[in-house]
């Protein structure tokens, strides 16, 4: 799937070039964008089990994406081929775009067993566990011990990592690829906690170590207290982690503290923004951001579940 589509379904303008470094075409997508899709499309028929309904998306929506992502891969390592991370930013081989697809493509094979597609689901699914495998293989940094954010290849197969901590590391476990307890992503997160905090009153956690959107220039000096500016759903990605890690009731209070910071940074409306300054707490770029908004709803939820579950005193 392209980034924007107009409402009668022509391709709308986007930001994303056509073309790499050399001059070569290079499909302008974000493939989390096609894997999310077939995701969600599963997600809402385990929670409504309405068949019907999954009826029009199946062949397609579902075969056609997940038979994209089988194919569209990079043929040293077999991960996904280069697309934009979900900053929308930079080009490369994303941890972030990694779990999607694994998540896309499980979500596929288990529509195609319930259509009875056999043949589909097991290609789907052989695709899936090769990509976990090539991103326990070139994704993880033993003597980090934490997966990294990116990798580049080029033509000879050689391997340019990034290890630059980013939040969006979190969907190596939320999407399901890795137990959240798994030692790997405990230390992923970690690193998250260690090296995205911003250490002033205003708190909450950074997209990634160094970044410059709407930095403000005069706070270069305190990069290692800011590494970049604070965003809700940064903060929200660890309150997910700390509900699905949470062993009692008191665990998630923490989960109640990066509420209650997200309360204290909207508008009287209401309205929540995309990032804060970590000094003044100005609302920063886009304000209100669906995606904010989204995702205290998505953690408010997740909580509810999570403390109905402890009370019962039967984690499932």
């Amino acid at each position: 799937m392209l980034q924007k589509y107009t409402p009668d379904k022509l391709v709308a303008s986007n930001w994303m070039a056509r073309v790499d470094e050399e001059g070569s075409f290079r499909p302008p997508i974000e493939e989390d964008e096609t894997a999310l899709v077939s995701y969600a499309v599963w997600q809402h028929y385990l929670k409504y089990r309405d068949i019907e309904a999954l009826v029009p998306w199946f062949q397609p929506l579902l075969l056609q994406a997940a038979n994209f992502m089988v194919e569209f891969r990079e043929n040293h390592t077999k991960l996904p081929a280069p697309s934009y991370d979900l900053w929308e930013e930079r080009v490369g081989i994303y941890s972030y775009t990694v779990a999607t697809v694994w998540a896309g493509l499980n979500a596929a094979a288990n529509a195609a067993d319930l259509f009875g597609e056999a043949a589909a689901a097991g290609r789907f699914r052989s695709a899936a566990a090769e990509i976990k495998a090539a991103c326990e293989t070139y994704l993880y940094d033993e003597k980090l011990g934490r997966f990294l954010k990116r990798i580049s290849v080029n033509s000879k197969g050689e391997i340019e990592p990034d290890s630059t901590v980013d939040v969006s590391l979190y969907a190596l476990w939320y999407f399901g690829m890795f137990d959240p307890n798994d030692p790997r992503i405990v230390g992923t997160m970690n690193a998250i906690v260690d090296r995205l905090s911003c250490q002033t009153d205003i708190g909450g956690l950074a997209r990634y170590e160094g970044d410059e959107y709407h930095w403000d220039a005069g706070l270069q000096d305190q990069r290692d207290k800011i590494p970049g500016n604070p965003w809700i759903i940064s903060t929200l990605f660890l309150a997910q982690y700390q509900i699905a890690t949470a062993q009692s009731i008191d665990d998630l209070k923490q989960v109640l503290s990066a509420l209650d910071w997200v309360c204290a940074r909207a508008l009287r409306s209401g309205v929540l923004p995309e990032q804060i300054h970590p000094l003044t707490g100005e609302h920063l770029s886009v304000a209100p951001l669906t995606w904010s908004h989204a995702m205290v709803v998505s953690v408010v939820n997740e909580y509810l579940e999570k403390y109905e579950e402890l009370q019962r005193g039967s984690p499932e």
